[in-house]
């Protein structure tokens, strides 16, 4: 467990300890010099929260000790919350709200209501996450509220009505943004308005659902100071086209991106393949294109990417890429460093089994063909293919496997990896539920 911070300095008050934290938000001394004043003072459980959580936020995820850490953090937090909360103003008590390193750092509120209690909020916890609901305006307000250059994280809702968007945009106060995130996002016009914007340069994370602009605004966008730093980079929702794949992948499009979310953007064949030749994107871990329709030949060239073999996580579910395009992706040697791939909803159907004794991906930790009518014979594929040892995740939700192929995996000792297993909506029956709850490979994994 996380262990008392030993002593160095004369005592304060406990007002003066707490203003330590608020001017140093980023710092864990002041956080823990406070939390021994706590335990000095009668609380001593507040005080072992706030050191269990920097201690677990420093921890790599793949650390043993998290799993007991983070239990013990939950124990604390259910059972001390309500007396914690009441440090907060009324008004914030009644939010939802997440705590980070022992403060709150996190909250889901009105725009008017932020507003309205900044100040009180910031003399007792220091939050840097906000995601703020608009209904009437106050826009401009907002842009002048000196609260908002506390924030690394903002999220907006209805932000293509933002009448004030303009003024948003010139706000110095959101120079220490690193995370922006708009639902509703903006039409062509106002893309344009925001990426003029002197005062998000600082941004690593920029996520514009659900907008109204298409090229043109993402053209204003791509060469624009807003778009110099960020590596994520999430456009859902926007009808792009296959002409938005080209504009992001031009020469002088964003530099550094390493994330890209482009879910349900109308990009189809020819986009994809955009995607693939676009050098600008080749430093690419991460590509989402949930939901586009880019079909056998978007997937195949995909698979042939000179510039995609960097990409880990492929999330490709409902892009009618069908049993072609899915053996192309499986049997790449460009994506050969894929750790995740989701092929959900594709219409693989009785290729399954043709797939899985095909699949060449060394270093695949997860691997999705949830709602794709597979049967027994992929699973008893699977099972044979060197790949399976490798496995943690594996999603077969959904399709037509049976108590035969349940017992198949169930009786593979190269199941011992996985840690998650799906087969909801199966055709299981009672003796393939009993074979996968009794199997001794599968002892650890959650179902």
């Amino acid at each position: 467990m996380a262990e008392r911070r030993s002593r160095g300095a004369p005592r304060n008050t406990a007002e003066a300890l707490l203003a330590g934290v608020l001017e140093a938000p980023d710092d864990d001394a002041p956080r823990l010099v406070y939390a021994d004043r706590l335990e000095d003072n009668g609380e001593p459980e507040r005080a072992e929260f706030i050191r269990l959580q920097c201690e677990v936020v420093r921890l790599p995820e793949e650390d043993d000790r998290r799993v007991a850490l983070e239990k013990r953090e939950r124990e604390l937090y259910y059972a001390q919350r309500d007396q914690w909360v009441q440090r907060l103003p009324t008004w914030a008590r009644k939010e939802t709200i997440t705590l980070r390193r022992g403060f709150v750092a996190q909250m889901i509120t009105a725009a008017a209501r932020f507003l309205s209690g900044a100040s009180a909020l910031y003399r007792v916890s220091p939050v840097e996450s906000a995601w703020l609901r608009f209904s009437g305006g106050r826009e401009a307000e907002l842009a002048a509220c000196p609260y908002l250059a506390r924030l690394h994280e903002l999220e907006l809702d209805d932000l293509g009505k933002v009448s004030g968007l303009r003024a948003l945009a010139a706000s110095p106060g959101l120079a220490n943004l690193r995370a922006m995130k708009a639902l509703t996002g903006p039409n062509d016009a106002e893309a344009s308005t925001l990426a003029a914007s002197p005062h998000l340069g600082g941004l690593r994370s920029l996520a514009l659902h659900c907008s109204a602009f298409g090229p043109e605004g993402l053209r204003a966008l791509r060469t624009a100071p807003i778009l110099a730093g960020v590596t994520e980079l999430n456009l859902g929702g926007t009808p792009l086209g296959d002409e938005g794949p080209r504009v992001l992948g031009a020469d002088d499009g964003p530099p550094g991106l390493l994330a890209l979310a482009l879910r349900n953007t109308r990009i189809g064949p020819d986009g994809a393949a955009a995607l693939a030749g676009g050098p600008r994107l080749s430093h690419l871990t991460t590509l989402d294109l949930q939901s586009c329709p880019i079909g056998p030949a978007g997937a195949s060239a995909l698979a042939g990417s000179a510039f995609l073999s960097r990409l880990t996580t492929l999330v490709l579910e409902g892009c009618d890429v069908g049993p072609e395009g899915a053996l192309s992706l499986v049997e790449s040697t460009a994506l050969s460093n894929l750790t995740a791939l989701e092929l959900g909803g594709n219409g693989i159907g009785a290729k399954g089994a043709e797939l899985l004794r095909r699949l060449r991906l060394p270093r695949l930790r997860f691997l999705s063909l949830r709602c794709n009518g597979v049967g027994d014979e992929a699973v008893e594929a699977l099972v044979a293919s060197p790949c399976l040892a490798g496995l943690e995740e594996l999603d077969l939700g959904y399709n037509r496997i049976g108590p035969a192929g349940a017992r198949a995996l169930a009786s593979s000792p190269a199941a011992a990896r996985l840690k998650k297993l799906d087969l909801s909506g199966d055709l299981l029956e009672e003796a393939g539920a009993r074979a996968l709850a009794e199997s001794p490979h599968l002892a650890g994994c959650a179902a």
